[in-house]
């Protein structure tokens, strides 16, 4: 059986404040409460709209591709 893959550690970003802008020639609008990946294109082209969410080294990021045995996915 091969080893069970590793949880990758991912950073998280919010907008200190509501902004607007444009991002890839459309607008944008974010608020405090939306939390994005710190790698995100957005995040990337405005760094000066956000900080990072307080713990969020921690916080694994595990995906799955498929369905358990008997599950549906989706």
């Amino acid at each position: 059986m091969p080893p069970a893959p590793k949880a990758a550690h991912r950073e998280f970003v919010h907008a200190r404040e509501p902004a607007t802008g444009t991002f890839e020639g459309e607008p944008f609008v974010v608020g405090p409460s939306e939390i994005f990946a710190a790698d995100h294109a957005l995040v990337r082209a405005h760094p000066n709209l956000f900080v990072p969410v307080e713990g969020s080294r921690q916080r694994p990021v595990v995906e799955q591709a498929t369905a358990a045995p008997g599950e549906r996915r989706g």
